[in-house]
């Protein structure tokens, strides 16, 4: 079932940085990742040089859509000059990053606070 997009996640702006914080343990539904899509490309094209970190603590499962979307995002990131990171990953979706070898993609840091920090730097 879709849901709306503030349960699904919020957005918090720590000085430069944009962190998405996503509230469901799973991204399955299309309605949901075209949802997140919406948000994540306003964020990116609402500025030169975006700046984004997803926590990803809570999620735990994700649909090749998202895949494809995190992807996405982070190819629009770099053509823009900016930096995505993902954050405190869930250890099932870290494992699912590394099966898929995505995980080379991202920056990734333990906690949301030091990937705000590498990304202000």
């Amino acid at each position: 079932m879709a849901q709306t997009i503030d349960e699904l996640l919020s957005v918090e702006k720590q000085a430069t940085v944009n962190v998405v914080r996503f509230h469901v343990n799973a991204v399955f539904d299309s309605a949901d990742v075209e949802l997140v899509e919406q948000q994540l490309r306003a964020l990116i094209e609402e500025t030169d040089d975006p700046r984004t970190v997803l926590d990803l603590e809570s999620v735990e499962k994700v649909s090749s859509m998202m895949l494809s979307l995190l992807i996405e995002s982070r190819s629009l990131t770099l053509d823009r000059g900016g930096r995505i990171a993902v954050a405190a990953m869930h250890p099932r979706l870290k494992d699912l990053f590394e099966i898929v070898r995505i995980d080379m993609l991202f920056e990734s840091y333990a906690s949301v606070e030091s990937a705000v920090v590498a990304l202000l730097d």
